[in-house]
């Protein structure tokens, strides 16, 4: 593995959290839910986030839930200001039982996103077998998890950590390091999305920039342990995060369909 290919793969894992292939925003994309219906309070995180409504992606056979297909949404663009990939920076929310139908035709009664996050809220863990359920989803594997918390928001609840994808064993940097809340209302309605990039003080700029790839293959034949060091520095009070996760909380805590 050499750097030029870490670049890479970073670089596609943050493409991946862009957005299921849809058609152009459309104002009747989501006829129940509209961006004026959603409000939160940006805490200094960007000078504006202009909302849009996204048309869904039809189901066809084979679709997968997420990645192929999705119900109507809304998004928030908070790209004008922070650290890392703009295409990180947004706010979605989603009609739950909609995207629940549809994983249920891809055949995942059990194990789907929303009732392994809704269960998840009711038991107030912060651990879990196997991943963290996000969406969008993502082609890559949630190597890392940190910083996990259970956050309300007004009328619903949900779980905020650090994360970082990759697609094979690469050091984790800034330049994949990301903040973001899954929650959903208490009426089961919504599915609520933040995703934010943040800088810890502990990693290096970019993942090709590790000096753990000065021996790739000692590295790999000890990725578990490398994460779980990695885990824990992002874990260490001492450790400054650009920006304030206080501030990314406090966002999430802000945030109110009506």
């Amino acid at each position: 593995m050499n750097r030029r290919r870490v670049s890479a793969l970073v670089l596609t894992c943050v493409l991946s959290l862009g957005w299921t292939a849809a058609a152009p925003p459309s104002p009747k994309a989501a006829p129940e839910l509209t961006p004026d219906r959603v409000h939160f309070n940006l805490q200094g995180l960007a000078e504006k986030a202009p909302g849009e409504m996204r048309p869904g992606v039809p189901w066809e056979e084979d679709a997968e839930p997420g990645l192929t297909t999705e119900p109507p949404s809304v998004r928030f663009d908070l790209g004008d200001k922070g650290t890392g990939t703009v295409g990180f920076r947004q706010l979605v929310v989603y009609p739950a039982p909609a995207f629940r139908e549809l994983f249920l035709k891809a055949g995942m009664e059990k194990g789907n996103p929303i009732d392994v996050l809704g269960n998840l809220i009711k038991s107030g863990s912060t651990t879990l077998n196997g991943e963290i359920p996000i969406l969008p989803r993502i082609e890559a594997v949630q190597i890392l998890r940190a910083r996990i918390k259970h956050l309300s928001f007004h009328g619903g609840k949900g779980v905020a950590f650090l994360t970082a994808y990759a697609q094979e064993p690469i050091p984790v940097g800034n330049d994949s390091l990301v903040y973001t809340f899954q929650g959903l209302t208490d009426d089961g309605r919504y599915w609520v999305a933040l995703y934010y990039p943040v800088a810890a003080s502990v990693l290096p700029k970019a993942a090709a920039e590790s000096p753990e790839l000065k021996n790739v293959t000692a590295f790999e034949e000890h990725f578990g342990v490398y994460i779980e060091k990695t885990a824990r520095a992002l874990e260490d009070p001492k450790t400054v995060f650009t920006p304030d996760l206080e501030k990314l909380d406090a966002l999430v805590r802000s945030i109110e369909i009506r």
